[in-house]
């Protein structure tokens, strides 16, 4: 787990903000694949 300041979050967005929408991006991306990689895993359970 990584684990950033509000204050570092908005200084890097500030000071490099393609890097930080990149890494932004990635975060959504995984946070959004997370419940249907749990639901493909657990199967139709109803």
């Amino acid at each position: 787990m990584y684990l950033a300041s509000e204050t570092l979050t908005r200084e890097t967005v500030a000071d490099a903000p393609d890097p930080a929408a990149a890494l932004h991006r990635s975060v959504a991306i995984t946070l959004a694949e997370r419940p249907d990689r749990t639901n493909k895993l657990l199967g139709n359970q109803s």
